[in-house]
């Protein structure tokens, strides 16, 4: 669980450099947050 927990915060920084770099649709944060709720339920 701690590690899922790890990799979610790796991913979440990755996005962020993504977010500052690049202008991303709004349909991609949406997916990412849809993921992040479904990961936390599954835990």
């Amino acid at each position: 669980y701690a590690g899922a927990v790890d990799k979610l915060h790796e991913n979440r920084e990755t996005f962020r450099e993504n977010d500052a770099n690049y202008s991303l649709g709004p349909g991609f944060k949406t997916t990412l947050i849809s993921t992040l709720k479904n990961v936390r339920q599954k835990n």
